[in-house]
This record gives structure tokens, C-alpha cells and sequence, in this order.
């Protein structure tokens, strides 16, 4: 394995808390995109990781126990994103597309490998809330989570959910959409790294 294909799991840990990342069910949220040459990339990466470290989705104290051992590396995340629209309108794709108020984008997601055997496998459902800079709000994210046994169930607008579940309210609400219009438009998997402080999501 070279260098530009992973870095070494000790030293991205070194100093981090020893906790698992756990997202917040919703919060608000400011975007900032920009463009990076494919030749600048791994430049860029360690730069950043002088500042944040890479964000592990687990416990640290393994990865860093697997380090020790002489097991490798930390490579980029895969996720993979099923997208809902209503169909053949597209209206969330065209007001995401436009950047209008209170555009929404719905969608399933889920991170690594799925094996659908797993039943029991963490899917999230997140519903994303574009807010325009003259209303004076920002964009949130919502994000429950369901298992993967519940999937079909959930997409056919069945899935029982418990009204004690702190989830409920997007839950319920992302089910009613897809039982008045909403239909599975498209898949999107890619891999990503994320750089983040393991106990808060201030600085992503």
C-alpha cells in the first residue's frame, strides 16, 4: 500500500477521544464547496489532518488496537444513498437545483458494506431543508434510523413506527410522502473522507 492510497490509522488517532461519532438526530448546518485538482488532493488531506482528524465511524480503541498489530490503514469511507422524488416531476431535484426556499432532498443511506443478510445493519432515512440567507434560517439535516430488515416495509409506507422513538416525527412524516407521491429515483455511492472531531460536529 503506498502512501497516496491510505495513512496510517496510529497517527490519525493519535490524540483523538476514544469515543464513537454518534450524529445528532437533527441539526442546522452551513455548506461551503469547493473544487480541489486530483493531483492536490492527498496535499490537501494532509493539511487538513493537521487541524481535524479523520472521521471514524467505530470505536477508536479497536482501530488503534488493529493499528498496533501491524494492520493497516484508514481509507476513505464508501456510502451509498437511495434518492426519493415524485415522479415524473422531479420537484425536489428542480428546487434543489434552483436553490429555492425550503427545498428538500429525501433519501436512504447507508455506510460500508451491506450485506443483506444482515438484518439487523443500521439504514439511515435523512431529509435535508435548504434555507435561502434572507429568511435569516439556516439548512438543517433530520436523520433517523431504521434497520435494514425494515426497508421494504418503510418504503411501501408500513413500517410501524413507536411514537416513543426519537426519530418519530421524520420517520412517519418521510413515510407519508412516499405513500402520497414519492418514488426511488436513483442510486449514488462514493467514497468519502471526512475530517471531524469524534464528540462534536461544529467543524466537518
Amino acid at each position: 500500500t503506498t502512501h497516496s492510497e491510505s495513512v496510517d490509522v496510529a497517527s490519525v488517532l493519535e490524540g483523538v477521544v476514544k469515543a464513537e461519532w454518534k450524529a445528532p438526530s437533527k441539526f442546522s448546518r452551513v455548506v461551503k464547496k469547493f473544487w480541489i485538482l486530483p493531483k492536490d488532493v492527498m496535499r490537501f488531506k494532509l493539511f487538513v489532518m493537521q487541524h481535524l482528524p479523520i472521521l471514524v465511524y467505530g470505536e477508536r480503541e479497536k482501530l488503534l488496537d488493529a493499528a498496533c498489530r501491524g494492520r493497516t490503514v484508514l481509507r476513505p469511507g464508501e456510502i451509498a444513498s437511495v434518492y426519493l422524488d415524485s415522479m415524473p416531476s422531479l420537484q425536489h431535484y428542480h428546487d434543489r437545483l434552483h436553490r429555492r426556499d425550503k427545498a428538500m432532498a429525501t433519501r436512504i443511506r447507508w455506510y460500508g458494506a451491506r450485506d443483506p443478510a444482515d438484518g439487523d445493519k443500521s439504514i439511515f432515512v435523512e431529509r435535508k431543508t435548504h434555507r435561502n440567507a434572507y429568511t435569516g434560517l439556516t439548512s438543517t439535516k433530520e436523520r433517523g434510523c431504521i434497520k435494514q430488515r425494515d426497508v421494504n416495509a418503510f418504503l411501501r409506507g408500513e413500517y410501524a413506527v413507536d411514537g416513543g422513538h426519537k426519530d418519530a416525527e421524520l420517520l412517519a412524516g418521510v413515510m407519508e410522502e412516499i405513500r402520497d407521491e414519492q418514488q426511488i429515483l436513483m442510486r449514488t455511492t462514493y467514497s468519502r473522507t471526512a475530517f471531524q472531531n469524534a464528540t462534536e460536529n461544529t467543524v466537518r
